[in-house]
């Protein structure tokens, strides 16, 4: 599932940074998905928390989207965001949650 993302001002110019953001979108979108989707119990939702926490991610510019942690941050964030702690997608999905722990220790 291709995501075209379109560049900040701040991320204009950082094309490597675009194609990095290309390739994990790739390699984790299926994974993280799964894991949303295992904590709300609906597809639209899972899809929007992922794409949101993509979204998000993109726009930090501490993100390293080469970094061996990324997947660990990604997943960390989209199960924040499917427990309520994320502004938006929190109240979006408030209700429909599983145990933090329990979903963490199914991505290690």
């Amino acid at each position: 599932m291709a995501m075209k993302i379109f560049p900040t001002p701040a991320r204009a110019s950082s094309g490597n940074n675009d194609k990095a953001f290309e390739a994990a979108y790739g390699k984790y979108y299926k994974s993280l998905f799964y894991l949303a989707y295992l904590k709300v119990k609906d597809y639209s939702d899972a899809g929007e928390v992922v794409k949101q926490v993509f979204i998000t991610a993109y726009g930090m510019k501490t993100v390293d989207w080469t970094s061996p942690d990324l997947a660990d941050f990604l997943a960390r964030k989209v199960v924040a965001a499917c427990c309520g702690r994320h502004a938006g997608i929190g109240s979006m999905l408030k209700g429909r949650v599983a145990p933090a722990e329990k979903i963490l220790s199914l991505i290690k």
